[in-house]
């Protein structure tokens, strides 16, 4: 006689898949994968099922008694049939079968994208592109295909849940895409390709606040002393951090600087320089070091390489410079919140030049206007996430205003 068995394939880790397990006498033992993966503290090992303490419990365990029963009869038919069959065949078995409500909901998401190439930029498509992988793997994992009559607040958090557990995203992420498939769908809403509006009410987790982590001008100064010429990569990478700090620019846009950005009035050099991201033209003026970086970036002597590697030997040459505060950060994975103690070097990537040039600029008394006309923020509330200025300093230039001074930082 067939049974069936729900169990973790890798119960002594943090996280683990859900298996079936099908036994007909001494010579059937097939596994076939459930498509779940949950933490295995949310499995109970005596119901097999998946604890209360898991949010989609309800929808992961109508999910898994509907699985198993497939699966069973799947293997029941083939036996009747004296046909041998494998955990292969059961999972070709249980593929959705395409029909017309499927082909309906790609053939809106190709116009959509078709509708988007003349004016959105490459990187958005490819955003969009990624977006709908996910999406296909979610249609197998829950063996439903996507059709305009099953899309609500439901079907968005099973997708949040499904990208934070089985794609192994994180919270930041997964919002960004479902931000994009919402977009999706209120397009597919302003034609009438879609009735409801259920899934607008859906407000996907959002990080903890993420921990802004700027270079000061003493670490800035450290950055400036540090003596490794014997090892040019690393010294490569220090100067094109010091670019973005005396700048604000992004790498996507000083890995392209070029004669043409650079201009002259009265003595006084700057940048012109279309930015890649926002394609609008800002301009910065250069202090005398930042203009040497800068034809020096133009004569080949540095040189821009991917921003992979210069977030990895950024890391080591502000480890070199003794850049080790302890920092506390927070991030969801998953519903929890996990916290880690850092040390600063650890958490520095390119983007921390452009944190540092803005928050410096603030600490000394620039307006957050002229700020943002330099860093080409068009809204307060997008640029006010790059600032960062430690309590101390804030405490001092209000302290300075009010009793009439002008505040030097160190």
């Amino acid at each position: 006689m067939a049974t069936t068995l729900l169990s973790l394939k890798t119960p002594k880790k943090e996280k683990s898949p859900i298996w079936l397990t099908i036994s007909d006498g001494r010579n059937v033992n097939i596994k076939v994968y459930s498509n779940i993966t949950i933490l295995s503290k949310h499995w109970s090992k005596r119901q097999r099922r998946v604890r209360s303490a898991n949010p989609l419990a309800t929808e992961l365990n109508r999910h898994l008694l509907s699985f198993n029963k497939n699966v069973l009869d799947i293997y029941l038919r083939a036996k009747e049939e004296n046909r041998y069959v494998t955990a292969a065949d059961i999972k070709k078995s249980l593929e959705p079968k395409k029909d017309k409500k499927e082909d309906t909901f790609w053939d809106r998401w190709d116009e959509f994208l078709n509708s988007k190439k003349g004016s959105c930029s490459e990187q958005t498509i490819k955003k969009y592109n990624t977006v709908k992988g996910h999406l296909n793997a979610f249609e197998e994992y829950r063996k439903d295909l996507f059709s305009f009559d099953n899309i609500n607040d439901v079907t968005l958090e099973e997708l949040q849940y499904f990208m934070y557990n089985s794609r192994d995203l994180n919270t930041q992420t997964t919002s960004k895409n479902i931000q994009f498939f919402k977009a999706f769908l209120n397009w597919c809403y302003r034609r009438k390709y879609l009735n409801s509006t259920d899934f607008k009410y859906f407000i996907p987790n959002t990080q903890p606040d993420k921990l802004k982590i700027i270079i000061t001008e003493d670490e800035l100064n450290s950055l400036r002393e540090l003596t490794i010429d014997d090892a040019p990569s690393l010294e490569n990478v220090r100067e094109l951090f010091i670019l973005s700090c005396l700048t604000g620019l992004r790498y996507s846009d000083y890995s392209r600087i070029a004669m043409e950005h650079v201009k002259e009035n009265n003595g006084e050099f700057y940048l012109q320089i279309r930015q890649k991201k926002t394609d609008q033209f800002i301009e910065i003026p250069l202090t005398e070091e930042g203009k040497n970086i800068v034809m020096r970036l133009i004569d080949g002597k540095i040189h821009a390489i991917s921003n992979q590697k210069i977030n990895k030997y950024l890391k080591r040459v502000c480890q070199i410079a003794g850049i080790d505060e302890l920092n506390e950060d927070s991030y969801f994975k998953g519903k929890e919140v996990t916290k880690t103690v850092k040390k600063k070097y650890e958490l520095v990537t390119s983007h921390t030049g452009r944190r540092t040039f803005a928050t410096n600029l603030l600490s000394r008394n620039v307006p957050s206007e002229i700020v943002m006309q330099f860093t080409g923020h068009k809204d307060y509330k997008s640029f006010s996430s790059y600032v960062n200025i430690p309590k101390q300093t804030q405490m001092n230039i209000v302290r300075n205003a009010l009793i009439g001074k002008t505040m030097k930082i160190a």
